[in-house]
């Protein structure tokens, strides 16, 4: 059975991919939610994908999208493993999703793919990036005995 730990690594082998709207291929190109999806698959956690979404994704759908596939948790329970769901243009509005890491020497990192950054990026969660959090959820069938 797949642990919290599958998921980490599995978004760790995704780094320094480049950014690219939709995309599903680890090393040549993913968005945010195909980081989300590559990294469960390539854990042993395979979920249903959800393409044919714009570059500024509906709110709305995003949220339901996430609920239908993944387990809501509170964000005070939030762990390496789990994924947070962000708003970046839109107070309150998310339109963004990363996987939460443990940050080396404590606390945690966040690893996203962000359609203005250097590919697919690892890097602390700082307050920046709390004030921005909106929804965490857990991906269902690991293994939480590890």
């Amino acid at each position: 059975m797949s642990t919290a730990a599958d998921i980490v690594a599995a978004a760790r082998a995704c780094l320094g991919t480049p950014f690219v709207h939709q995309g599903r291929v680890r090393g040549v190109g993913l968005d945010c939610l195909g980081l989300m999806w590559v990294a469960a698959r390539d854990a042993g956690v395979p979920i249903p994908d959800g393409q044919g979404y714009v570059r500024n994704p509906n709110p709305q759908r995003l949220r339901a999208e996430l609920i239908a596939r993944l387990d809501p948790i509170s964000i005070n329970e939030i762990r390496a493993g789990d994924l947070g769901e962000f708003w970046i243009y839109r107070e309150r509005l998310p339109q963004h999703v990363a996987v939460f890491c443990d940050y080396p020497g404590g606390g945690l990192s966040l690893l996203h793919a962000l359609y203005d950054s250097h590919g697919t990026v690892e890097h602390r969660f700082t307050e920046y990036w709390r004030r921005r959090l909106v929804a965490a959820y857990r991906f269902r069938g690991l293994d939480a005995s590890k």
